[in-house]
């Protein structure tokens, strides 16, 4: 898969829900604000979660996908998230 194509670099500190905002609205060249609610189709929180490091280590396998403002997007558990045009 080339990481390179369908995804922004956006900061790495910033939450999964987070950075699925901000690759939307780079992919969709608007403000995030300008993007329905991400709580619409997925629980911010429990996303986050999925992802958060577990006692002894940083979660480095898992991947989840969902549609969001008519892109498929699929949020790895490395951090990458991968924001592409829905089929």
């Amino acid at each position: 898969m080339d990481k390179s194509d369908g995804c922004c670099q956006t900061d790495t500190r910033l939450s999964p829900s987070r950075k699925v905002i901000h690759e939307t609205a780079a992919r969709k060249d608007v403000a995030p604000t300008d993007l329905p609610p991400l709580h619409r189709v997925i629980d911010p929180d429990a996303l986050d979660a999925l992802f958060d490091p577990t006692v002894n280590a940083a979660r480095m396998d898992g991947t989840t996908t969902f549609e969001y403002a008519g892109y498929d997007v699929t949020v790895h558990a490395d951090g990458y998230v991968e924001v592409t045009l829905e089929e």
